[in-house]
């Protein structure tokens, strides 16, 4: 199987993990990961066409907008 075949019926939710969680059914989850840091009333977005620290290290999916993206 391909990993593009593994994450075939899959969905990605990116954003603020409180109100996304919430609205989640609990037996529809399989794996939730979250990155810190947590509740800290910091805004950690990058100005658009700015050099973002790690940016090319991996070459996945990079930064995603708000909400969700089946993969």
């Amino acid at each position: 199987m391909t990993p593009s075949e593994n994450w075939s019926n899959q969905t990605i939710w990116t954003g603020d993990n409180l109100p996304i969680m919430r609205g989640m059914n609990s037996a529809s989850v399989d794996l939730i990961y979250l990155d810190p840091p947590f509740n800290s009333d910091a805004n950690y977005a990058a100005p658009i066409g700015s050099e973002v620290a790690g940016a090319g290290v991996y070459p996945g999916p990079g930064a995603m907008p708000h909400g969700s993206m089946r993969t």
